[in-house]
């Protein structure tokens, strides 16, 4: 059934020919004619550190190497391989390849929340929320449609969620969640909560938790002292005072909020009924549940808290699996009558299927019209000029 649910997304995904990425996609795109060209992550002759295009990438040593994690533009590197096995200009068609693979990155990820749901609630209920996971969410708007550091960090989420839930398997989530924080550094506050959970419930296969854990981190660890040598720079930090506009935008700006673009997040509040079973395990939800505000007011220190030129909530995509978990465990077995909570559920799935089919396929200028929305962010609380309403319009 996994396999179906693979099939069917990268179906879906590559059916829409619409391609959403930017200057924090570039490095990622580029990367694997990087390593072709030059052996390694230098990225001479491709692009031009000082341009303004060019963002993120830094001269040391007479390399150019970019601040950005290396793993999307990794997990990159099958598709340029085959591609440029059959001819293909992997710089030409740069666009395309980079396309292909977001597209299966978000497939997979999509694939890896099925078998994490599949073990806590009705198969009817695990397909209906993997649906949800990649149509009413920023997978289907953006993650999906390009090179971003989104897809990774969902795809190794999911991976470790699908290992959390099945005893056996915990160990290797310590792995998963190591390789979520190469993809995207952010994923470290989920990965400190789960690490207390394991140790906490699963004392037992604490060394092998870590010792998964510990093989990226060092391989990150070296990459960054040998060749970056810029910590702050490949943390990305870019941290002012804190923003209760920024923690309030994140959760129901009419252009950002997490609530505004996917409300089907709101069935996470909805109370859970106990029951005898141990799937999720015991504490596990509530470990998972302490990187949402985490996150959030994590953010909330950032001086561009909405993601510069982007779509919804983007920013902060890493809370979809953990959102949307709790919301299927809500619509499985709520603790308040279930009609009434999966009538309201389904209105809520409609409306953030909606909103993502139009992000994915609608015609945007808003980030750039009437002006730069990263020198003018009060555009952001404009209800009547919303992102969403102006595709409504047709004026993007």
């Amino acid at each position: 059934m996994a396999f179906a649910v693979f099939s069917l997304s990268l179906g879906v995904l590559l059916a829409g020919r619409v391609y959403s990425g930017g200057g924090d996609t570039l490095a990622a795109e580029l990367l694997p004619s990087a390593l072709m060209r030059n052996g390694s992550p230098d990225y001479r002759g491709l692009v031009v550190p000082d341009h303004q295009d060019h963002y993120g990438f830094l001269l040391v040593n007479e390399r150019v190497v970019s601040i950005f994690p290396l793993m999307a533009g990794l997990l990159h590197v099958p598709v340029v391989a085959a591609a440029t096995l059959f001819g293909y200009d992997a710089v030409a068609h740069r666009i395309g390849l980079a396309r292909r693979s977001a597209a299966w990155i978000a497939a997979a990820a999509t694939a890896f929340f099925f078998l994490a749901l599949d073990a806590c609630v009705k198969r009817r209920t695990a397909l209906l929320f993997s649906a949800v996971f990649l149509f009413g969410t920023e997978v289907f708007s953006v993650a999906g449609r390009g090179l971003w550091q989104h897809g990774p960090a969902l795809l190794f989420i999911n991976l470790a969620l699908a290992f959390l839930v099945r005893p056996r398997l915990v160990p290797w989530s310590g792995l998963a969640l190591a390789l979520a924080v190469c993809a995207r550094p952010t994923v470290l506050l989920l990965a400190i909560a789960i690490t207390c959970w394991v140790a906490w419930r699963r004392r037992d296969v604490l060394p092998a938790f870590l010792a998964g854990a510990s093989v990226p981190a060092i391989a990150l660890t070296a990459y960054t002292f040998a060749w970056v040598a810029d910590v702050p720079a490949i943390a990305q930090s870019s941290f002012g005072r804190f923003s209760i506009e920024a923690l309030l935008g994140l959760a129901v700006s009419p252009s950002r909020g997490l609530l505004v673009y996917s409300p089907v997040f709101l069935l996470a509040v909805v109370p859970v009924r106990k029951t005898g079973g141990d799937v999720p395990p015991n504490g596990l939800v509530g470990a998972l549940t302490l990187f949402v505000p985490a996150l959030l007011f994590l953010v909330a220190f950032w001086r561009n808290w909405w993601g510069g030129h982007s779509f919804g909530y983007r920013i902060v995509s890493e809370l979809i699996p953990v959102l949307l978990l709790r919301a299927a465990l809500a619509w499985d077995r709520p603790a308040l009558p279930a009609n009434a909570v999966r009538s309201a559920g389904a209105v809520l799935i409609g409306i953030s299927i909606t909103v993502h089919a139009l992000g994915a396929f609608g015609t945007r200028h808003f980030n750039v019209l009437p002006d730069d929305i990263d020198t003018n962010p009060a555009r952001l609380w404009d209800v009547r000029r919303s992102d969403l309403v102006r595709i409504l319009r047709g004026d993007g």
